[in-house]
């Protein structure tokens, strides 16, 4: 069991690099991908790359020395442009609560907070699938089909071209289907522009994040040439059967190997217990013996008085020596 939990580890491992190296890839340009610690403002969200993951009160310096928070986000320091209007999010490791959010804020947003609890701003939760927003910012705003596990990518893009009246539509989508659409007002008091926001709020949550341009990232995996993603796909599905087949042959031959010292130990036992029978049907003998032998001395004897005389001078000779 522990090899095959080992194994499955391996497998999770290598799954999330390949993902990882994917998603770098795909609809990214190199001037405009979140990358490392600098990009960001965060407390208790370790960044390296595109890789969020959530480390807690302990290695937040703002919950030190007062009561901790459960929550930790990351505000990107560059807001939404028309140029880079959308952040996806993929879920590599969900924790086992699943408490993560994408959204909309403004510059001066508390990182401690998740995205639509205040201010005028809008995030997307995926742990009970709902849309916090003006108006729904303390229960949130139910939306059918949209919580988020494992593996899923999500996203939270600005449509700057359905903007009217200093209020501009916030899409947020699931799997490159969009599940709902909230609304931002810009004003001066909040620092005019939306920034990306991600919260995490529980141990072992890791998402990988990446801003993208239009007409990129989910949607351009729609325009792409198919020839183009059959290709990507085919090497992705290469390097995971030649590391499936490789823990398949491995687990085998532990398998065998444990088959084989069953069998020993099993055959051991087998042996062991014909010899105690053997053992139990001499004593048997003997007794029978002791008794027919002690029935022709005195036919009126009982068996038990028989044995124990035999047991005691078997002992007494036995202390003589």
């Amino acid at each position: 069991m522990d090899q095959l939990l080992h194994e499955t580890d391996g497998s999770r491992q290598m799954a999330n690099q390949i993902v990882h190296r994917v998603f770098r890839q795909q609809g990214c340009q190199q001037d405009k991908c979140i990358t490392g610690a600098s990009s960001w403002e965060s407390l208790g969200i370790g960044i390296k790359g595109c890789l969020l993951t959530y480390e807690g009160p302990d290695f937040c310096h703002v919950c030190k020395g007062k009561e901790p928070k459960s929550i930790h986000g990351a505000r990107y320091l560059m807001p939404f442009t028309r140029e880079t209007p959308r952040i996806e999010v993929l879920i590599q490791e969900s924790g086992e609560r699943r408490i993560l959010a994408v959204g909309a804020v403004f510059g001066s947003y508390n990182c401690h907070r998740m995205p639509g609890w205040e201010g005028g701003t809008v995030g997307y939760h995926v742990d009970d699938g709902k849309i916090f927003e003006p108006g729904y910012d303390e229960l949130g705003r139910e939306v059918e089909d949209a919580m988020a596990y494992r593996g899923d990518l999500i996203a939270c893009e600005v449509d700057f071209d359905g903007a009217t009246n200093g209020t501009f539509p916030v899409v947020f989508l699931l799997n490159g289907r969009e599940v709902a659409r909230a609304s931002m007002k810009r004003t001066r008091a909040r620092h005019l522009d939306p920034f990306p926001f991600i919260a995490l709020g529980y141990e072992g949550i890791r998402v990988l994040a990446k801003m993208c341009p239009r007409d990129s990232g989910m949607v351009q995996e729609s325009h792409a040439a198919p020839t183009q993603l059959l290709t990507r796909d085919a090497g992705i599905e290469q390097e995971l059967t030649h590391h499936v087949k490789q823990q398949y042959q491995t687990l085998k031959e532990e398998m065998n190997a444990m088959e084989r010292l069953r069998s020993a130990q099993a055959l051991e036992f087998q042996e062991k217990l014909h010899e105690q029978r053997k053992m139990l049907t001499e004593i048997r003998d003997l007794l029978m013996v002791l008794i027919r032998e002690g029935k022709r001395k005195d036919p009126d004897v009982d068996d038990n008085d028989i044995l124990d005389s035999e047991v005691t001078r078997t002992l007494e000779k036995s202390v003589m020596c």
